[in-house]
């Protein structure tokens, strides 16, 4: 049953974006359904309406109507395992970072709310879930598209988690990207850079002027690793300076080289072919003086995925 639930925020969720937190309190909405709510004042911070990138303070209330105890799914009504086992590039005590195949999301979705990464990572450690807003619980640091593959880091304690975020914050975790895309690109190296806005409610972003109101800087270096003339198409390295929502598609895409197979920035439908935009996160490199005791074992290691598509 529904009822107005009042949330005082502590210490723990300072900073913490309204979106993210109304997920790990009502873990049954989507973010859709999340933002609408917001949206239309059914939720409501310190007694007025706010915007979906609102950052939490500590001492703020949040008002909605939802569940005072949502019941949170846990492993066994799950089952997660009968889910498929992480494909393990690297794994300690505190961390591990995987490669994620096509067509799996990093977290639960609209379209998937078992078989999704973070699922996996909870079978694989076989965590036993608890509280859903005290009690953290192993995760990926970021996200891939779900039809993006590749490289993933995930935190096996909070701490880590925390240390790892700050690492990627201040670009002490570089991420390099293999694609190709249409059309024979005429430069070796590029630096992109614009500002992009997020259309939540289409799942699109677009490029901006640096005025608009929720812009956010997109950066990223392009590399031409060959032209595959044939085809007319060009094999790209990207690394991420930031990392944007669909940052290196719609970078391409605006750029006039949109990536093979992806129909939502620029490419018509090849389900033969092209039947998921080809792109791959191939490559994280730590660096040598990445802060922070529980992720020391990283400093200075490369993880690479051998026989990308060319």
């Amino acid at each position: 049953m529904l009822k107005k639930i009042f949330k005082k925020i502590s210490e723990k969720y300072d900073n913490y974006l309204l979106l993210k937190y109304l997920k790990i309190v009502q873990p049954n909405w989507t973010k859709v359904f999340a933002i609408k709510m917001i949206r239309t004042k059914n939720v409501l911070v310190n007694n007025k309406k706010t915007e979906i990138n609102y950052k939490l303070k500590t001492g703020d209330v949040v008002e909605f109507y939802g569940v005072s105890n949502p019941e949170i799914p846990n492993e066994k009504k799950l089952n997660l395992s009968k889910l498929r086992p992480l494909q393990i590039i690297y794994e300690d005590e505190k961390v591990i970072i995987v490669s994620k195949e096509i067509g799996i999301p990093v977290q639960a979705d609209k379209h998937n709310n078992l078989n999704n990464m973070n699922n996996r990572l909870l079978n694989h450690l076989n965590w036993k879930n608890k509280d859903a807003e005290e009690q953290w619980k192993p995760t990926f640091i970021h996200r891939l598209d779900r039809n993006t593959s590749g490289l993933l880091i995930g935190a096996k304690t909070y701490k880590a988690y925390l240390e790892l975020n700050t690492a990627m914050k201040v670009g002490k975790i570089e991420k390099y990207y293999t694609t190709i895309v249409s059309g024979l690109i005429p430069f070796k190296t590029k630096i992109i850079k614009n500002y992009l806005l997020k259309l939540p409610e289409e799942n699109r972003v677009q490029v901006v002027e640096e005025t608009t109101k929720g812009a956010k800087q997109a950066i990223s270096e392009v590399k031409l690793i060959k032209h595959l003339i044939s085809e007319n198409n060009s094999l790209l390295e990207v690394k991420l300076i930031t990392g944007r929502t669909h940052q290196i598609r719609v970078h391409l895409w605006n750029l006039g080289y949109p990536i093979r197979g992806d129909q939502k920035y620029g490419q018509e439908k090849d389900k033969k072919k092209y039947p998921y935009p080809v792109l791959t996160a191939y490559k994280l490199i730590f660096s040598d003086s990445l802060e922070g005791e529980n992720i020391q074992q990283l400093k200075n290691k490369t993880f690479e995925l051998r026989n990308i598509r060319s």
